[in-house]
């Protein structure tokens, strides 16, 4: 017990000289693989039910290199599980999934249930990931994707 206290002080102690965590530094990186990330309102999403109509929606694209999906509870960036999309070789393949999805504009990106779309390479994901933040992603967005929604 005593080393255990000893530990919890010097970290007490470290961590008081050690700055805040910064921001995530995210880069342009078009041709690494991307994924899409579908945001839900807080509010009006049921997340199964709309990861299912998401799946009929994948279902009715042309076949290509299938599209895998999973829910992931990401509480930084909503407080339903966020459903993440991959299997987009890069970011012109990311972008044109979200430019059909928004053409289409099926019944889920209806009533204000989905809150964003973001088309993100695989290295900015793990980068707010493990800043836990996804500060300033927006505005990258708007510097260096075209499909999108905010």
């Amino acid at each position: 017990m005593k080393y255990f206290t000893a530990s919890l002080l010097f970290f007490l102690a470290f961590a008081k000289w050690c700055p805040a965590q910064s921001a995530p530094q995210f880069r342009a990186a078009g041709q690494e693989e991307h994924y899409v990330l579908i945001l839900l309102s807080d509010v009006w999403a049921n997340s199964k039910e709309i990861a299912g109509q998401v799946a009929r929606y994948n279902e009715l694209l042309p076949s290509g290199k299938p599209i895998h999906m999973q829910l992931y509870r990401i509480p930084f960036l909503s407080k339903q599980p966020v459903i993440t999309l991959s299997g987009f070789a890069n970011q012109n393949a990311a972008e044109t999934y979200c430019q059909k999805l928004i053409d289409d504009h099926p019944d889920f990106l209806k009533m204000q249930i989905v809150t964003a779309v973001w088309p993100v390479a695989l290295s900015n994901f793990n980068e707010m990931l493990r800043k836990k933040s996804a500060e300033n992603y927006p505005a990258f967005l708007e510097k260096f994707y075209t499909a999108f929604i905010i």
